[in-house]
């Protein structure tokens, strides 16, 4: 996958060097998702600050096969696909198993919101 300048930017201005060209050497060997996609692909258990974004959480957005910015986000916040303006959000930091619950429960809440729209015309 490709990794813009911008996302490239934002890594190395958020943490030290030798971790974000790790996470960029990462980025690069990773498979880009079909769509666009929000991706969590860190968690450091700890809050973090750059001085202008904060949180515990390393998103990536992707859109493209381009992942085309990175920046904190805490794990307490919402996590939606329409919130990010993608057509999907992964945990990249989970298990496979974690992952197929989360997308089954998403996928469930999705159906859900159809049904209620349907139902309300």
């Amino acid at each position: 996958m490709q990794v813009s300048i911008h996302a490239r930017a934002q890594l190395l201005g958020r943490m030290p060097a030798p971790e974000a060209v790790g996470i960029i050497t990462e980025l690069e060997a990773a498979k880009a998702p079909k769509g666009s996609e929000a991706r969590i692909i860190r968690r450091f258990g700890e809050q973090r600050s750059d001085g202008q974004s904060n949180g515990d959480l390393l998103v990536a957005i992707i859109e493209a096969g381009t992942v085309v910015t990175v920046y904190w986000r805490r794990a307490t916040q919402t996590f939606d696909a329409a919130q990010f303006r993608v057509d999907r959000v992964r945990d990249m930091t989970r298990t496979v198993e974690e992952q197929d619950a989360f997308d089954r429960i998403a996928h469930e809440q999705a159906v859900k919101r159809l049904r209620k729209a349907w139902s309300a015309k």
